[in-house]
């Protein structure tokens, strides 16, 4: 299989490739022109392409056929609090892979960083690219910038039937699998990791006004970033 690459716009003839990609092109994979590739735009395009040409800060390619793959039907957004020690870049890694349709970073009431700036979610981006390039996957999840819990509730509901689940270690709250195949006929599901120490009252109030069923994801009480993939993997089990 031919190296694949991002190019969030190419033409039906033309790309062009620069910045990390052209790192990737020409350092790491060391391509020469006449050398076959792949593009992806992350919206479901995968393009099959030559390199024409490699510059000092460009490399041109030649797109031949041209294929499209539909978006998937619902999916699931995980809106999770940041963790800590940039734990944050290996949960959009795994989230990714596992097909997640969105990652809403939240800065919550015992968030133990401060909100973070448009530089880091460049970075999470960033990271969601690569995960694509390695698992094949053709659709880029969005990451959103990072977001308070009010913020993120008030998204709900935008035109659109969703499940909302609060992952919930307490023992009243419902295992996930029961509710599991219910949420797997609906358009989407948003499912909430609180911070270490859990979400406040206050944010735990304005997720149930907005609908949150609160979830339990196991035995035991998991890290923001152990449980935001658990909860990934569960859901991406059954699609």
């Amino acid at each position: 299989m031919p190296p694949r690459f991002y190019c969030g716009a190419f033409s039906a003839r033309d790309a062009v490739l620069t910045g990390d990609e052209l790192h990737h092109l020409r350092a790491v994979r060391r391509l020469a022109p006449g050398d076959a590739v792949e593009l992806f735009d992350g919206r479901g395009r995968l393009a099959e392409c030559t390199v024409r040409r490699i510059a000092r800060n460009r490399a041109e390619l030649h797109v031949g056929r041209v294929t499209h793959a539909p978006a998937a039907r619902g999916g699931l957004t995980v809106a999770t609090a940041i963790p800590k020690a940039g734990r944050m870049d290996w949960l959009v890694e795994k989230v990714t892979e596992l097909g997640v349709a969105a990652v809403w970073p939240l800065v919550t009431e015992r968030s133990a960083i401060a909100a973070p700036g448009d530089e880091k979610q460049r970075g999470w981006h960033r990271r969601a690219i690569e995960a694509c390039k390695q698992c094949g996957r053709l659709w880029l999840p969005e990451i959103a910038l990072p977001m308070t819990v009010a913020e993120a509730a008030a998204r709900l509901g935008a035109g659109r039937h969703e499940v909302v689940l609060l992952a919930d270690p307490s023992a009243d709250a419902v295992p996930l699998a029961d509710v599991g195949r219910a949420a797997e006929a609906e358009a989407m599901v948003v499912g909430f990791v609180g911070p270490e120490g859990g979400f406040t009252d206050g944010e735990h109030a304005a997720l149930r006004a907005a609908g949150a069923v609160p979830v339990r994801l196991g035995p035991h009480v998991l890290r923001v970033e152990t449980a935001a993939v658990a909860l990934a993997a569960r859901l991406a089990a059954q699609g």
